[in-house]
């Protein structure tokens, strides 16, 4: 072989591992891959490593429902901002919370108390359409509000 085929062959060899490199690199560089990164990345993250998806969005659903840090509970509701048409998605979560809500409905109150306005609104409608539970059940558990949030109100 000539040093030009070697050199052309080496030279191919580089292109299609930095390919290879681009298309692996996480879709939050520096930053861990967490929730907060899995909500900034929703879509891309399902599509392009939908094993990882559902591995943050199981170990946060988890720590949501032990309810030992009142912060990663809320920042799991902070789910509810999420608008997707992902119906696979919407069931876990929605599962999720009517379950958190009849297990834990202190530990939901208090991180829903926390929460940003739009997760409460979003929260309140999602529970008073329940996907898995009865809604007379959410609300003797006390989850949804009695005066659910209006579309004029901030």
């Amino acid at each position: 072989m000539t040093r030009a085929t070697v050199t052309f062959m080496a030279a191919i060899v580089a292109l299609a591992l930095a390919n290879q490199t681009v298309g692996a690199v996480t879709t939050c560089p520096g930053s861990s891959e967490d929730l907060k990164c899995l909500e900034q990345y929703f879509d891309e993250f399902y599509a392009q490593n939908y094993d990882l998806f559902w591995l943050i969005l199981n170990r946060s659903g988890d720590e949501a429902k032990q309810c030992r840090f009142i912060k990663k509970t809320t920042e799991f509701l902070g789910l509810a901002r999420i608008k997707t048409g992902n119906a696979e998605f919407n069931e876990f979560f929605a599962h999720s919370i009517e379950k958190l809500c009849l297990n834990s409905p202190r530990c939901f109150k208090r991180a829903n108390k926390l929460s940003d306005k739009e997760t409460q609104k979003n929260l309140a409608v999602m529970l008073d359409n329940p996907l898995f539970v009865d809604r007379e059940i959410l609300r003797r558990a006390k989850c949804i509000p009695s005066k659910l949030f209006t579309p004029t109100e901030n």
